[in-house]
């Protein structure tokens, strides 16, 4: 598509903006929402079920369409907000966190700030971090081969009270760019980075297939996928649609239905978040996306993981200490040891296809 027909494709889904009949209000809260207090979620659909959190800045969205993930999008915590975070995260039994902040984004909780490194080592360490409920240690970190800037850490999450200890895995893609003016889309950087965003949405969607199932396996209620950018609206809404677009994409077989699909998926999550796949190049990334992923065959392409590194004997266990899927720390070992079904060849295979492909029509 053109950057004309973009455009008019991106304006014509709805509910981008609050309404103006005042039918669905902003929470407004200038210490727990960022940005000065007014990017907050809607008043009538809240994250309001976690002991001890009166209000947090996070958007459930649990009814997205048969075999869909469960999700929550919510804002990169504050040091004031890192607490009723990591709570949620233990009260909706989440095993995967997706963070999309970029490492270049201003570190702080001011209004002008827009990320801060919320496990350790902190960014800032909250005052009343000793007196959690949870305590939480890195066990250990992946870094990604071919796609710069992205991360995965395996986090224990200790329960004070119980004794429990659960593995959650954070992965960090931190160098998703920010493309304002639809032109862009013709440029190298913008294919490429479309290409990267297209593999972390594999990787997720793979990683929270596995706890799913061995949440299942377990008789326990599926856990929710956290996702997050600064305020939890742009990028987090343009990942959640990816995944969602990856998933159908074996039964969509033209342009329009592409269209009408993306169209409905967006406008769903708006009328519960405000501004999810905020920019018209968050628009423009999910067709590139769904281009490459067509050139691939149709086939996911999963990250490269390289470096790894652990603070303790443990890091080639998987996920979870209690033995749920996709590692990180020595992510070969962890994926067999949780019986992990991906061929490492047929990655590769997929990996150079896809790169051959960039090649060859110049993206």
């Amino acid at each position: 598509k053109s950057p004309s027909d973009a455009e008019d494709d991106y304006n014509s889904v709805r509910f981008r903006d609050p309404p103006k009949d005042g039918s669905r209000q902003l929470v407004v809260h200038p210490h727990l929402n960022r940005f000065g207090g007014h990017m907050g979620p809607y008043s009538h659909c809240l994250v309001d079920d976690v002991p001890g959190v009166q209000y947090i800045n996070a958007t459930p969205f649990g009814e997205l369409g048969d075999g869909e993930h469960k999700y929550i999008a919510t804002m990169c915590p504050k040091v004031n907000t890192m607490e009723h975070f990591w709570r949620m995260v233990w009260e909706k039994n989440c095993r995967i966190i997706v963070n999309l902040v970029h490492e270049n984004d201003r570190i702080g909780s001011s209004p002008a700030d827009k990320r801060e490194k919320y496990w350790p080592e902190f960014s800032n360490v909250p005052a009343s971090y000793g007196s959690w409920p949870l305590s939480l240690s890195v066990a250990a970190e992946d870094v990604s081969s071919d796609v710069f800037g992205l991360r995965r850490f395996a986090i224990d999450v200790y329960h004070k009270a119980t004794g429990e200890t659960r593995r959650v895995v954070l992965i960090w893609y931190s160098a998703w760019e920010d493309f304002q003016d639809p032109r862009e889309i013709y440029r190298k950087g913008f294919r490429k980075n479309a290409k990267h965003v297209l593999k972390v949405a594999h990787d997720v969607d793979r990683a929270q297939k596995e706890v799913v199932a061995h949440a299942r396996a377990m008789s326990e209620s599926d856990p929710w996928l956290i996702v997050h950018c600064s305020a939890g609206v742009g990028r987090t809404g343009t990942l959640m649609t990816l995944i969602m677009l990856l998933r159908a994409m074996p039964g969509i077989r033209t342009i329009d239905e592409l269209d009408t699909f993306l169209k409905a998926k967006i406008e769903a999550l708006r009328e519960d978040r405000l501004w999810m796949v905020k920019t018209e190049g968050e628009f423009a990334t999910l067709y590139n996306a769904a281009l490459l992923h067509l050139k691939a065959g149709s086939l996911p392409v999963y990250p490269s993981w390289g470096t790894s590194s652990s603070s303790s004997s443990s890091s080639s266990s998987s996920v979870h200490s209690d033995g749920a899927g996709a590692g990180a720390g020595a992510c070969a070992e962890a994926g067999a040891e949780a019986g992990a079904k991906t061929d490492a060849n047929a990655c590769a295979q997929n990996d150079a296809r896809n790169d051959e492909d960039i090649r060859k029509y110049g993206m």
